[in-house]
């Protein structure tokens, strides 16, 4: 982790030699003496954690984690009742607690990879674009649109997408 900004705002970088800078004139002196800066420290080495660990902290209360995703479900846990974590499907929409928001919100900002996020070079699919579906072949970043070679960039993951299908090369079967 090479820049992080803390929920109050303070910016937190370390430089070529491994020391950390902080955007502000306070020293690591006064964080040790619990500067404004000591809750910005803190964040960080959490966040290092949490990556080190694959875990996704809700924004809307940092003391819940989301770790664990398999097929499509995943282990919510809250830091203050850690002993009772719960199981969240990607599909579930029974919200009651905050471990269900948390859930929730996991997956709106991890949304299902769909086929034609992983489209290769040269392939043709049949995409549906804004509610019209036609042919288009994937080249390098972008989307061509066969019958008039239109430019859909953006891709492959456009929000403009809404349903596709793999022409050609053809999928086995």
């Amino acid at each position: 982790m090479n820049d992080f900004t803390a929920s109050n705002g303070v910016k937190i970088s370390l430089d070529v030699a491994g020391d950390y800078k902080f955007e502000g004139n306070e020293s690591l002196y006064d964080i040790q003496k619990g500067g404004s800066n000591e809750q910005a420290l803190r964040e960080f080495f959490r966040a290092e954690d949490d990556a080190r660990l694959g875990r996704w902290r809700w924004p809307e209360n940092p003391d819940i984690y989301v770790c664990g995703e398999s097929v499509g479900f995943v282990t919510v846990v809250d830091e203050k009742d850690p002993a009772n974590p719960g199981t969240w499907e990607r599909h579930w929409h029974d919200v009651r607690t905050d471990l269900d928001r948390a859930g929730r919100a996991y997956f709106d900002a991890h949304p299902e990879p769909k086929p034609w996020h992983d489209a290769a070079d040269g392939e043709t699919w049949a995409l549906t674009v804004n509610g019209i579906e036609s042919a288009w072949v994937f080249r390098k970043s972008e989307w061509e649109r066969i019958s008039d070679g239109y430019l859909l960039r953006g891709a492959p993951a456009s929000p403009a997408i809404s349903a596709g299908r793999r022409i050609w090369p053809e999928v086995a079967s």
